[in-house]
């Protein structure tokens, strides 16, 4: 991690310079914890991800398909031009909500 020297160089230096040992020690604290939560974070969905990779990997060929079925209708759609009668509509609805929130 190419930041991982400068971020933790600064927080060194705003510790040390604090006015009391706690204040330095909960900045440091801080910074651990903001620099290990994520991995925690990642190990405990750990389990989650595993399961979601397995069901993917075993309906691959089934979402292979439904992803082609899709892009073969949308280019026919493109190319009879009935995409711009369809999409139109959804546009203004989506417009009425205010997507995309720009």
């Amino acid at each position: 991690m190419p930041t991982l020297g400068p971020v933790l160089a600064a927080v060194f230096t705003l510790s040390s310079s604090g006015d009391t040992v706690v204040q330095g020690a909960v900045l440091l604290g801080l910074y651990a914890a903001g620099f290990g939560i994520p991995f925690v974070a990642m190990a405990l969905g750990l389990h989650r991800a595993t399961t979601t990779l397995a069901w993917l990997r075993g309906n691959l060929a089934r979402l292979q398909a439904a992803g082609g079925v899709l892009l073969v209708g949308v280019g026919v759609l493109f190319v009879t031009g009935a995409w711009r009668t369809f999409f139109i509509p959804v546009a203004a609805r989506l417009s009425r909500l205010g997507w995309p929130p720009i």
